[in-house]
């Protein structure tokens, strides 16, 4: 399937280098040239994500390790990507040691991480700090970049059963506990 972009390698929109754009077999963004390696498609047939090997991109005035693939919203925007190296990312004061994967909202506001070192954080949820483990999965909100939702990597028990993901408000009240099934989950 080829992409709309590759019919218009000039569609970009300003100067901004976290837009994709297709020449041949390449791909540009953040200033530099990938090959157009495993590449995936959505159904309208833009560009989804295709794969690279480790590089360092520079987005939001920081520089980030990345590696294995790099996310693209439907218009080229960049979505987000493999972190393949320990990186430390400081929000709201906060520093989260990341590894896995990094998102980003369409504005460029942080959107989600994959955490590598469990630490209590300085959010609260319910007037307790927001404690994180390894290969949790945390979700933030576009204006404020505080946590809308927290997908736990191990299961978590409370009153009215075990679950796996909380949902926030912006005021750090929880608004819902919920246990999602997993693959290969043998209960």
């Amino acid at each position: 399937m080829q992409s709309k972009f590759m019919s218009n390698p000039e569609r970009s929109v300003g100067t901004d280098d976290s837009i994709a754009k297709i020449s041949g077999n390449t791909v540009e963004i953040f200033g530099q040239r990938f090959k157009l390696y495993l590449p995936f498609y959505y159904k309208t047939g833009e560009l989804k994500s295709f794969a690279i090997d480790t590089t360092v991109i520079k987005f939001q005035g920081r520089e980030i390790p990345i590696g294995g693939r790099i996310y693209l919203y439907e218009d080229g925007k960049f979505f987000g990507a493999t972190i393949n190296k320990e990186y430390t990312w400081e929000l709201l004061g906060q520093p989260l040691v990341l590894f896995g994967g990094i998102t980003f909202h369409h504005s460029g506001a942080l959107r989600s991480v994959t955490i590598k070192k469990t630490a209590e954080t300085k959010f609260m949820i319910e007037d307790e700090p927001l404690f994180l483990a390894k290969w949790d999965v945390v979700y933030f909100y576009e204006k404020t970049s505080l946590p809308e939702a927290v997908n736990f990597f191990y299961d978590r028990s409370y009153k009215d059963g075990a679950y796996n993901l909380l949902k926030l408000d912006e005021t750090g009240e929880i608004t819902e506990r919920i246990y999602l099934e997993r693959p290969n989950d043998p209960s």
